[in-house]
């Protein structure tokens, strides 16, 4: 049987417990914080009274002559105001009921303010300490080494102090703090800075190993999302107060235009990424074109957040962060629907990463509420998206791979068939670089590379057999006039006409080669005394000067200094080029 009594008496208590909490909520907020010393963690926002300072002139001083100006928190949202231009005032009254001097730790929840400063008066009026802390101030200033904002209280027994808060920030400012015991603290924070720094270790690995496949792959689809999830590793650790705890101070680099910077090259980056991991261009023309949006407005606040303000440029990049979310997330919709390979898992990640971005946003312009999930959504989103997505790349290049696996096979056949062709063919390529790599281009016989190769050899062919080997250097004679006077096509004519006498009046087995411009080398084993080489210079000089019809309309006739020298014993070859080289030059000046 059911007890009519009871569900009278719990329908009661759920028809109260909104009077109870809302009464309850009324007289926290207006009451001072009574401490005992059993409470380890307390949420201040009950306890604190707020001043809001839009001009941020007022000092201690005047806060203090003014302490009816601010008013209780009586909601959340009196504590959390986006971006807000003007100074932020706390006041919080607590007292030591205990017999024992309390040690607390004043901490903000929202790493990213940038100068908090907090005042401790004791009973009497007086300032009886000053500290500050914020991602602006440097670290060896803060009184705390922590992401947060976070400043150590001492609270003498029975007695009561006030502790004002000053909250200056040009990025979204939430001002909700708790009051922990240092144990409490310290296990806080150490647990939360462990997740923190495992979710950044993770993006900081994704995002080598996929530029290290982008080194080994030439996939532009993994270079894009390093860049991506490095863009957005940067402003994250500028957003958890990482970045400028650890890594680089406020006066060196701004944080709040490091963190505008960072989003914004993710959203840039991040449409990079789905354009060409989705094949925009070939899958969907229409998609194609929007992304044009959210490139433009990432690349406008990537340019912003080195020209504006920095709160221009944090709001220039939470609209990129809403634009991005929405073309993207429709984009992956649209590409999902036309069934295109990867979209599914892309929707997927997309939809846990742009929700928490878009919340992320929303929280930091005020519309919505400061919670966990509103606080760290993007960070959770991001973790699940990062991996989902590096399975969807997986996922792709598998199919991809599947795909050429089942093109390989229906080829299979015809490169068997090939196969012998494609040998023969590599075969030519080789011996035609080879030939390439050796001869030079417009004459054909040899160039230094393939004189110095082949010369080596022959030189060593003739120690072995003990035979003289004859190198002569000829040099075409006012050679440049030709060219000056006719153009460098009549003087290529007359180096190729040059070339192939030379080639004619030598032995197959003799070596000619292009030593560089107008100068000529021919090697021969051949000859074995003086007058067989006069007889060979004669020879080949009748046969060079024979006129050269360049055009229908042009003969020319040109002479050729022709040097020598023969080699008995053994020498390197460039000894060998260099004596040559001598005896033409000592023919050209005994020719004038």
């Amino acid at each position: 049987m059911i007890d009519v009594r009871k569900l009278f008496v719990l329908f009661m208590l759920v028809l109260v417990s909104p009077f109870v909490a809302a009464s309850t909520w009324a007289s926290a907020n207006s009451a001072n914080l009574y401490l005992s010393g059993s409470l380890d963690e307390v949420q201040l926002t009950h306890y604190s009274r707020v001043l809001y300072d839009d001009r941020g002139q007022l000092s201690l001083a005047d806060i203090q002559k003014n302490t009816e100006q601010f008013v209780p928190v009586l909601k959340p949202a009196q504590l959390h105001l986006g971006y807000y231009d003007g100074t932020v005032w706390l006041s919080n009254v607590i007292t030591n009921t205990s017999d024992d001097e309390l040690l607390k730790v004043l901490s903000f929840d929202y790493a990213n303010l940038d100068k908090v400063s907090v005042y401790v008066v004791n009973e009497n009026g007086k300032l009886a300490r000053e500290m500050q802390s914020g991602s602006h101030v440097a670290s060896d200033k803060r009184t705390l080494q922590n992401r947060h904002p976070s400043f150590p209280l001492t609270i003498p027994a029975k007695q009561t102090v006030q502790v004002y808060t000053k909250i200056e920030s040009n990025g979204s400012l939430t001002a909700f703090h708790r009051l922990y015991s240092p144990a409490v603290y310290d296990s806080t924070f150490s647990t939360e800075l462990f997740w923190i720094s495992l979710y950044c270790g993770m993006l900081f690995a994704l995002g080598l190993y996929n530029l290290l496949l982008f080194i080994s792959l030439k996939q532009k689809t993994f270079l894009f999302y390093s860049l991506f999830v490095s863009s957005f590793l940067i402003g994250t650790l500028s957003m958890n107060g990482i970045g400028p705890q650890l890594f680089w101070d406020h006066s060196a680099l701004n944080v709040n235009r490091v963190m505008a910077f960072g989003f914004c090259a993710a959203g840039f980056t991040a449409t990079l990424f789905a354009r060409d991991f989705l094949n925009l261009k070939q899958n969907n023309r229409f998609w194609y074109r929007v992304t044009y949006l959210p490139l433009f407005v990432s690349g406008s606040g990537l340019i912003g957040a080195i020209l504006l303000s920095a709160q221009n440029a944090l709001l220039l990049s939470d609209f990129n962060g809403l634009v991005a979310g929405v073309v993207l997330l429709s984009c992956g919709i649209g590409c999902l629907i036309k069934r295109v390979p990867g979209s599914t898992l892309f929707v997927i990640a997309w939809t846990l990463l742009l929700s928490g971005a878009t919340i992320h946003a929303l929280r930091n312009l005020g519309v919505l509420p400061t919670h966990f999930f509103t606080l760290y959504g993007m960070q959770i989103g991001s973790a699940l998206e990062m991996i989902l997505l590096s399975f969807a790349i997986a996922a792709k290049f598998n199919q991809l791979k599947q795909d050429k696996e089942r093109a390989q096979e229906g080829m299979l056949t015809a490169l068997k068939t090939n196969e012998e062709q494609l040998e023969n063919r590599i075969a030519q390529r080789t011996y035609e670089l080879e030939q390439m790599a050796k001869h030079d281009g417009l004459t054909n016989l040899f160039n230094r590379n393939g004189l110095n190769e082949i010369l080596s050899k022959v030189m060593q062919s003739c120690d072995s057999a003990a035979t003289p080997v004859t190198l002569f250097m000829l040099d075409v004679d006012e050679f440049k006039p030709i060219n000056d006077n006719y153009g460098h096509d009549v003087g290529d004519k007359v180096l190729i006409v040059l070339a192939d006498r030379i080639q004619s009046a030598i032995r197959d087995c003799d070596v000619a080669a292009r030593f560089g411009g107008d100068e000529f080398i021919i090697v021969t084993d051949s000859l074995h005394d003086d007058a067989e080489i006069t007889q060979f210079i004669e020879r080949l000089q009748k046969h060079l000067n024979q006129p050269i019809q360049v055009r229908r309309d042009l003969s020319l006739t040109v002479s050729t200094s022709i040097g020598y020298y023969r080699a008995t014993t053994q020498l390197s070859v460039n000894d060998l080029l260099k004596r040559a080289d001598q005896a033409m030059y000592e023919v050209k000046n005994r020719q004038r």
